[in-house]
């Protein structure tokens, strides 16, 4: 403060102005009148230091009031000065090159020149590995202050603990009920925890549950897709249209098109996701996580579920089967190939009129990329469309499950704590970065969908997702439907510990021998009854492994 080395001035001047003539006065005085002159005037002298002193005081006083005063800083605080620059280090994983990548190094710049004594380090991470990046940076105690990161993930960083612990709650105030109405139940459970919220959405998701056609060969055979997305089929009638669009156009005994074909290593997915959830039901899914185990509260320990049926496994493995060696509608083909080549024979060739679609835009959207390719010259080919329809379901009054979630921007704990106007300044641009304009101008995008909170900005912005469009259609229909559920979905379980050993195990078991064996029946190696009864068998075996070493 300026008014410190004041003071020290003001004594000096005092000094210098008074004290050399009562020096000399007192000296003089001393030499005439001997020393009982100092005991004579002794009332004067104290009475002038008196006035000194209480000038001092009150110019110390006056001092430390103004150095106190609202809007500044106390220098002994153990509050930080953020009259300097506070630089807030912010994560993503956009595809570099991108539109979107693109939109956020913008709405950064946007920020900083706006916000001077807040600066934002945009760090875009390659989506491959990206978590892994994330779990060491954690490690390491040099966690981003905002980054891509929802219920999931936070549960996965923390090891499945029954909150995240690494993030920082979000104030009440920065959610209007408004806006959380708006966002759906669905959305509302995914960043929900302990009745606090933990993740700014961005936009939501859904997987499994979802097949894609072309919609030519599909409507040529007489199908019609809204009717198969909105009411859905059988599994039935699913094997009988997968028979009907594998071709043999030219009539040499090769078939030209097959009516349904994936990669090998995608049966986990497709047998996980897709084929046993709507075989099992949604209540089922919901209460048994992939992990087909309930709690005995009489005995306190977890046990394989009572319901639990060996035909819970092998008929849906059947299904694969079936198509593969009966109908002959499943090209074995295919199963040698790779995501890319599924594509390739999808949208390219046009060879292959069916797979199973995971996000319900994925074969919609590319598509639509290979058509604009073809206008621009980019490559030869003929413009296809795609459509979506339900997985099929194996009774009639069945229905497949689908798979739900949101994720968004979290503001992760500092170690060591910065304070907490830097941890303000991280929600501050956390609440901008997934604003409504922001969501809605970032919307259309490969990986996701978020419904504008207004449509006010929708009115803004003329490329918002329109839900009539083929792949949006599913969000509007089923996002927030009785037969979707949200694996982030906060749930308490009576041994939290128990039950996620058991989890590693059984998952470790899967990867080294229940996924092979979903592979070795598509080669025709083990029927299906045999392969669903070792998966029925080892869900007990791995319980008991679990408590017999713990």
């Amino acid at each position: 403060m300026l008014l410190e080395p004041l003071l020290y001035i003001f004594l000096a001047v005092i000094t210098w102005a008074l004290a050399p003539p009562i020096i000399i006065y007192l000296k003089n005085k001393i030499k005439s009148d001997g020393l009982n002159l100092i005991f004579k005037n002794k009332k004067v002298i104290f009475t002038n230091l008196l006035v000194i002193l209480v000038l001092f005081l009150i110019i110390r006083f006056f001092g430390n009031s103004l150095k106190t005063s609202p809007g500044q800083t106390d220098q002994t605080s153990s509050t930080p000065n953020y009259t300097e620059v506070d630089e807030i280090i912010f994560w993503t994983w956009e595809e570099f090159g991108t539109s979107s990548e693109e939109f956020l190094v913008e709405a950064v710049r946007l920020w900083n020149e706006n916000h001077p004594n807040i600066k934002v380090i945009h760090q875009n991470q390659s989506y491959a590995g990206y978590r892994d990046k994330l779990k060491l940076a954690i490690a390491a105690g040099t966690p981003p202050d905002v980054a891509v990161a929802g219920i999931g993930d936070l549960g996965t960083l923390e090891r499945d603990k029954e909150m995240p612990e690494l993030s920082i709650p979000i104030p009440d105030e920065m959610f209007t009920n408004e806006e959380l109405e708006k966002y759906g139940p669905m959305v509302l459970g995914s960043i929900t925890r302990k009745g606090r919220k933990w993740v700014f959405p961005l936009f939501k998701y859904m997987s499994g549950g979802f097949m894609s056609a072309n919609k030519k060969l599909l409507n040529d055979a007489g199908y019609d897709e809204d009717i198969l997305l909105r009411e859905g089929w059988t599994i039935d009638e699913f094997r009988k249209v997968a028979k009907q669009l594998t071709i043999d156009a030219d009539g040499d005994g090769d078939i030209d098109i097959y009516g349904f074909g994936t990669p090998l290593k995608n049966l986990r997915e497709f047998f996980q996701n897709e084929l046993g959830p709507s075989y099992w039901g949604v209540e089922k899914v919901k209460r048994w996580r992939s992990l087909f185990i309930v709690f005995n509260a009489e005995t306190k320990t977890w046990e394989r579920d009572p319901e639990l049926k060996i035909s819970d496994f092998s008929e849906p493995m059947r299904t694969i089967h079936q198509m593969i060696y009966e109908d002959k509608s499943f090209g074995k083909k295919y199963l040698g190939m790779v995501h890319n080549q599924i594509t390739k024979e999808l949208i390219h060739k046009q060879t292959l009129a069916m797979t199973w679609s995971g996000a319900p835009q994925v074969y919609v959207q590319y598509a639509k990329q290979f058509n604009l390719d073809i206008n621009n010259g980019v490559v030869n080919g003929n413009p296809l469309n795609m459509v979506v329809m339900q997985t099929p379901r194996y009774t009639e009054e069945g229905h497949p499950v689908f798979q739900v979630g949101s994720t968004g921007f979290s503001v992760f704990k500092q170690n060591p704590y910065k304070g907490d106007q830097h941890t303000k300044n991280a929600l501050l641009f956390a609440k901008y970065i997934s604003s409504p304009i922001m969501v809605s101008y970032f919307q259309y995008r490969p990986r996701g969908a978020f419904p504008p909170p207004s449509s006010k900005t929708t009115e803004i912005f003329q490329n918002i997702v329109n839900y009539n469009d083929p792949e949006w259609k599913p969000y509007k229909l089923f996002f927030d439907s009785p037969y979707s559920w949200s694996p982030s979905e906060e749930m308490i379980y009576p041994n939290h510990d128990d039950r996620r050993g058991i989890t590693l195990l059984w998952q470790d078991w899967k990867n080294q021998r229940g996924f092979p064996l979903l592979e070795a029946i598509a080669l025709d190696q083990i029927s299906p009854e045999e392969a669903g009864k070792e998966w029925y068998d080892n869900v007990k075996k791995v319980i008991d492994r679990y408590y017999s070493e713990k």
